[in-house]
């Protein structure tokens, strides 16, 4: 269960004649939730008012913070959230991934196009990835 959303965002420190913007934001959640949809829908409604038009913004991320086990934490009186057909909801959709391969059911907003990362300074994989093991020749 995510207590705590941390997002941040900013533009490129060193292109010249352009805005800079640097942005963190946390956003303590009233009632810790486990939900996917429900946890983008807060992200994307918080972090919306801070962005500036214009802004060629370089990098961002989402942290999710204070976690707990669903267990741990205390049920609410007066929650007006229906708990069981939300978890429902995400037991389908876990499934269907499980099932059909990662990102087969995404949300809206992650949309359909794969994201590209800079990845110039990206060091091998000598653990994980046989062709990065080095070579020795005697």
């Amino acid at each position: 269960m995510v207590g705590k959303i941390i997002i941040f965002f900013y533009t490129n420190p060193f292109r010249e004649n352009v805005t800079k913007d640097y942005r963190s934001i946390v956003i303590p959640l009233d009632l810790p939730s486990d939900n996917t949809l429900e946890l983008v829908k807060i992200t994307c409604r918080s972090v919306i008012p801070y962005l500036k038009q214009g802004c060629g913004y370089k990098k961002a991320g989402v942290i999710f913070s204070s976690i707990s086990r669903k267990e741990q934490t205390p049920g609410v009186l007066f929650d007006s959230r229906d708990r069981e057909k939300s978890d429902r909801l995400m037991k389908c959709l876990d499934s269907v991934n499980s099932r059909y391969g990662r990102e087969t059911l995404i949300t809206a907003t992650q949309g359909p196009e794969k994201i590209l990362y800079n990845m110039g300074h990206l060091s091998p994989k000598y653990t994980t990835n046989w062709d990065d093991i080095i070579k020795v020749v005697l």
